[in-house]
């Protein structure tokens, strides 16, 4: 399915199990996400209303933050959430200390 979007529609998409997002430059973000919706329509896919978010630069998917809003400038941005690093640190140290 990713790859039909990419190539075939050239949308920016990654998908976790059974949810797909976009995360795109400002000029196409809302375009992306109606094709998006578009094409899952037209294959009979229906999506969820309350899981839909607004088209953004800025995309957060399992702790990890994916920020395009200056790739323009040719800056793309992605990061670790401060929250979701504190965990897998402490899951790193105490399975350290277990070996020991």
């Amino acid at each position: 399915m990713q790859t039909a979007l990419r190539r075939l529609l050239a949308i920016p998409t990654s998908a976790y199990v059974d949810d797909y997002f976009t995360v795109d430059l400002q000029h196409s973000a809302v375009s992306s996400q109606q094709i998006l919706q578009s094409f899952f329509a037209e294959i009979g896919i229906v999506l969820k209303t309350r899981k839909s978010v607004s088209p953004d630069t800025t995309c957060v998917l399992l702790g990890v933050v994916v920020d395009l809003s200056r790739a323009c400038s040719g800056i793309i941005t992605i990061s670790t959430m401060p929250e979701r690093l504190a965990r897998v640190l402490t899951s790193r140290c105490a399975a350290a200390h277990a070996r020991r």
